[in-house]
């Protein structure tokens, strides 16, 4: 009988100490890309050669999770701590874009990746990054190829763009989102432009 109380009054000890936790804020900041000012108003185009999609982009395999990560001149990847990625990298690269290349020239963008392509003779818009890093000392190294194909998965343009003169100041994530922003709507002028 004795047992059975003091485990009782060890069980109740255990439910009364869970419960006067006090809540610890969370300071995690999560960064989405794309620009929510600005928005383009795009209209559907009478040719249907106008209208792209942006296909799965490629990007180096140590980016494929959602933390923001940089990268130091001996190639150590170290993740900045207190920020991640708001949704996967891939899907915020194809989204943010999208709406870039809508910016550019209010070029109507019908879907991008994850969403399936509906129209299998749209035009596929598709991204390799063969090199992107944010250098612990600022600077950030770029080598994108981009290139549109059509159904038959003939070529129908394409270019690559390697910024030069794009920084980020490091311990600061925020300038880091800005620039990789500035890269992706570099490239969707470029792409625009090569209409």
């Amino acid at each position: 009988m004795i047992i059975r109380t003091i485990a009782t009054l060890m069980f109740a000890a255990t439910l009364v100490s869970c419960v006067n936790l006090e809540p610890v804020e969370d300071e995690l900041k999560l960064y989405a890309l794309g620009s929510v000012s600005d928005r383009p108003s795009t209209v559907f185009p009478d040719d249907p050669s106008d209208v792209v999609y942006i296909g799965r982009p490629d990007l180096p395999a140590y980016l494929d999770n959602n933390r923001i990560v940089v990268r130091s001149e001996n190639g150590l990847i170290t993740p900045l701590d207190g920020v991640r990625w708001a949704e996967p990298l891939e899907e915020g690269v194809a989204r943010a874009l999208s709406e870039y290349i809508s910016r550019a020239d209010g070029q109507f963008v019908s879907g991008y990746y994850p969403w399936p392509l509906l129209d299998h003779e749209t035009i596929q818009v598709r991204v390799r990054f063969s090199e992107l890093s944010f250098e612990d000392d600022g600077s950030i190294h770029v080598v994108a190829f981009w290139w549109a194909s059509s159904q038959e998965n003939s070529l129908l343009k394409g270019g690559i763009l390697e910024p030069q003169d794009i920084k980020w100041t490091p311990g600061d994530p925020a300038t880091l989102v800005a620039a990789f922003n500035q890269i992706l709507e570099q490239m969707g002028q470029i792409i625009s432009s090569k209409r």
